[in-house]
Order: C-alpha cells, then sequence, then structure tokens
C-alpha cells in the first residue's frame, strides 16, 4: 500500500488529500493486523460455524456461579469446572434464561478468582450438552444442564467489578420498578429498557412488537441516548457556569457516569468517546470532525478488546453511526432554510440509519419491515423529551412518589405502543427471508469502506442517499445470487 502511494502519488494528490490517504493506509494495516491476529483462532476451530448457527454472530450473558469443582483431565493435571446459572441474555436468546449451564475452557484475568454466588458476565460459543443422559449417577443440580459453554471469556464479575457501585443502584431502580403500583406491566419494562438498557421487565409481546417495527435500538442505550444526555447537561450547566471549558468538561463527567450507570455497552463507549472527541476539538480549538471521532472510538475499542469486532452490537454501532454521518455531512446536507433543516433532519438520520443497518438486520435476524423508516422518524423525533421526563420521573421516586406522572407515562407507552401497533399490522411491509439466507462477511466489511471511499466524488446530498440505497440492495441481490 505504501508502494502504490509513492508510486501513483501524483494522481492521489489530486484525488485524495495526503492526510486522508495516510489515514486510509493505517486503517487498513490496522484491520490487517486485527485480521492477521485473529486468522489461526477463527481457522482452526469450529467457533466460525457455531456462531453463524446462533441468532447472533456471538452471544453474551450474565449468570450466577452455583458450583465451583476441579476435574481432573489426567497425568495430575485438573482443571476448575464451573456450573452457573443464567440470569439475563440477548432478547434473541431469553429462552436461555433459567438454564443451568457448564463452562469449559474458561480465560481469566491475572489475579482473578471465581467463587461460588460470583455473578459474571461471560462471552462464548453456547451448544447443546447431551452428556447427562449417559450418566444417571449424576447429582440432581448436575442433571439439570443442557447447554454448555466453550471458549469462555469473562468480561467481568459483577460483584468483584470496581463500578459495583453503580450494579447496585441500577439493581435499587430495577427492585423500585418491580413493586410501583401506579405503572403498568409494560411501562416498568419501557421504563427501565429505555433508560438503561436493561430489557428483562419488559414482556415478550411488547418486546416483538418492537422487534418487528424495528424500533428496538430504543432500548439499547447507543449515542441517542448518551447524546440527550450530554446535551441536556451542557445546556443545564451553561446557565450556572458561564466559562465553557467549565460546563463542558462537568457535561463530559455526568455523561461518564451515565455510561457507567448503564454498564458501559459497546455502543455507549463508542457514543461517548466520540462525544469526549468533539468536544475536545472546542477546548482545544480544533475543526471538529465527526468520521475521525468515529474512527478513533473504533480504534480505542477494537484495542481494548479485538473480538469486538465479531460483535453484532459494534457492528451496528457503527456502520449507522457511518451511514448517518455520510448523510449528514455539511457539504452533503446543506439546506438554505433553516426550519426545513429541522424538519428534514430526522428523515434523513432515520433513513440513513435504516439503509447502512440493512445488511446486518436481514443476515441476521431475517427479516425487515420496511415502515420502520417512517416508524423511526415519530420515535426519534419523540423520544427526546419522553427521555428527560422518565429520567425526573426516577429521580422523584426516590423521594416522593406522584402518581399523576405514572399515569403520563402509561399513557406515554400506550400511544407509542398504538402507533407501532398500526406499521406491524401492515402486512406487505415485512419481509421475510429464508433462515438459510446468508450474506458473507466481506460483503459487510465492503460495505463501510464503500462508503468511505466514496465520500470525496459524492459532494451532495442526493448522490449519497442514491449511493447509500443502490450499493446495500446491490450487496443484497449478489449474495442471493452466490
Amino acid at each position: 500500500m505504501l508502494l502504490c502511494v509513492v508510486v501513483f502519488r501524483s494522481k492521489i494528490n489530486k484525488i485524495f488529500d495526503k492526510r486522508a490517504s495516510i489515514g486510509l493506509i493505517f486503517g487498513l494495516s490496522i484491520c490487517a493486523f486485527l485480521f492477521l491476529k485473529t486468522y489461526y483462532k477463527w481457522s482452526t476451530c469450529d467457533v466460525s460455524k457455531s456462531v453463524k448457527e446462533l441468532p447472533a454472530r456471538e452471544i453474551s450473558i450474565d449468570l450466577i456461579l452455583q458450583k465451583v469443582s476441579l476435574q481432573e483431565f489426567g497425568n495430575n493435571v485438573w482443571k476448575k469446572n464451573y456450573l452457573g446459572r443464567i440470569i439475563n441474555a440477548p432478547i434473541i436468546r431469553r429462552d436461555l434464561i433459567g438454564k443451568i449451564i457448564r463452562l469449559t475452557n474458561v480465560k481469566l484475568l491475572k489475579e482473578m478468582s471465581l467463587r461460588k454466588g460470583d455473578i459474571l458476565r461471560v462471552k462464548g460459543i453456547i451448544k447443546e450438552d447431551c452428556s447427562f443422559l449417559c450418566c444417571k449417577k449424576r447429582p440432581y443440580n448436575e442433571l439439570r444442564f443442557h447447554f454448555y459453554m466453550s471458549n469462555v471469556i469473562v468480561v467481568k464479575t459483577i460483584k468483584k467489578d470496581m463500578f459495583s457501585f453503580w450494579y447496585n443502584i441500577r439493581a435499587s431502580i430495577k427492585r423500585d420498578l418491580k413493586i410501583n403500583t401506579t405503572l403498568t406491566d409494560d411501562a416498568k419494562g419501557f421504563v427501565l429498557a429505555l433508560t438503561l438498557g436493561d430489557k428483562s421487565l419488559m414482556p415478550l409481546s411488547l418486546m416483538q412488537l418492537f422487534s418487528n417495527t424495528g424500533t428496538m435500538h430504543l432500548f439499547a442505550v447507543s449515542g441517542l441516548h448518551v447524546g440527550i444526555c450530554c446535551v441536556f447537561f451542557k445546556y443545564l450547566l451553561m446557565w450556572l457556569l458561564p466559562r465553557p471549558h467549565l460546563h463542558i468538561s462537568l457535561s463530559l463527567l455526568a455523561t461518564f457516569i451515565y455510561v457507567v450507570l448503564v454498564g458501559y455497552s459497546t455502543s455507549s463507549c463508542r457514543a461517548f468517546i466520540m462525544i469526549c472527541f468533539l468536544y475536545g476539538s472546542t477546548l482545544f480549538y480544533r475543526k471538529k470532525n465527526g468520521f475521525s471521532s468515529l474512527c478513533w472510538a473504533a480504534l480505542i475499542l477494537l484495542f481494548w478488546n479485538p473480538d469486538f469486532v465479531s460483535s453484532l452490537g459494534f457492528q451496528l454501532s457503527f456502520t449507522v453511526v457511518l451511514g448517518i454521518l455520510y448523510v449528514m455531512e455539511p457539504q452533503a446536507g446543506h439546506i438554505a432554510y433553516s426550519k426545513l433543516r429541522i424538519v428534514l433532519s430526522p428523515a434523513k438520520v432515520s433513513l440513513s440509519a435504516f439503509l447502512s443497518s440493512s445488511l446486518l438486520i436481514i443476515d441476521c435476524f431475517h427479516h425487515i419491515n420496511l415502515l420502520s423508516v417512517f416508524l423511526n422518524i415519530i420515535f426519534v423525533t419523540i423520544i427526546t423529551p419522553i427521555f428527560i421526563f422518565i429520567i425526573f420521573f426516577l429521580i422523584l421516586e426516590i423521594f416522593i412518589t406522584i402518581h399523576i406522572i405514572g399515569e403520563c407515562i402509561n399513557y406515554i407507552i400506550l400511544f407509542m405502543k398504538l402507533i407501532a401497533r398500526y406499521f406491524d399490522s401492515i402486512a406487505i411491509a415485512h419481509v421475510e427471508f429464508p433462515a438459510t439466507f446468508d450474506i458473507p462477511n466481506l460483503f459487510h466489511l465492503l460495505f463501510p469502506l464503500f462508503i468511505i471511499i466514496s465520500r470525496p466524488f459524492l459532494k451532495n446530498l442526493r448522490s449519497r442517499l442514491v449511493f447509500l440505497c443502490f450499493c446495500p440492495l446491490s450487496l443484497l441481490i449478489l449474495s442471493t445470487g452466490s
């Protein structure tokens, strides 16, 4: 790549800026490094095939350890055997909650020890376990599990984690919502999922409704939630602290506390890192660049944990934001009338997010709702005041219970359900794909690369929207043919 830049330097200077060329080479080198680092692991085991069988490409679960024992593997080699009960799992694998699971090949960090009663967040490959049928003398507890998880990476131990204080706050909020007599079951699940990203209280019917309409992203703490918090704290502190350095720094600190409170998920960390770079540009008098902030967020997260690259949450988060930045870039989205710009902004965000995430959604869930674009325009427009209103409700609940606020939240949830049900009832908008349908992983890599490469050539909004429509459609057609 470096040789090509040197040989074709004159032509590159006409098309790309020198810094853009160096950045492109640096980014592709990082991709090559991550590929070589994980190539041996993915090519010498059946992880790739096993992951493809799951609804998502990886699975991360929370479990409580119920038994820690030693098992002999011959030649005086002993390994610890862990048995746990799953207490939380992704939406698409809610059937795993309550199951007893055996952990094998557990990878622990240095100086990390696991004990009975610890609550863990682990990541690995879950498979069926029929070995208990071969031995009728096993204890009752061991006869109950039907799964085992291999290649286990312990992401964190919640009880021993340095942020256990925030975990206790989340548990306290969840406990208070459970015993709340004013909110309906749907409202309890909605409030907890919208603010903290915890969907454990959401009824299955409500989750299925929002999943069918393509609005489940509202309950995964991401840039929308983190951005609302940061802007809210910023404008609130501007009234109290006139100096920009102070209110920007304190708003970032408050936003960081929120990210920790929700469990520092991949999408929330990505959003916070991007906000830090954007606000840092203001503090240090540098030009803001959304694409640069997004790339730095990806590099930081991948250096922290390279396995994020195979995470569906990581892929969706960065691909969606890349598509939004691609459409919302000033040179592409310039509109003369400010009022018209305010009206069209949610439409552009919703359309670009839908188009950029379509390949991943089809590949992983085999279902897509074409009307989710219009439903997201409505929800994204009204979600900011709803989010702030619910935050005030949770804060007031600590000191005093005001039933009328709870009733207002019930009506808000009912209103959103009615809108979602109307869009869900339009059968022609639902497009189903066969379970065997597969989009090659190479296409998921090529799509964001095409977006990045086309930026210098497509300057206006219309051409970028056309490209963003036809690029995933072309890759989808190619996948159908292959």
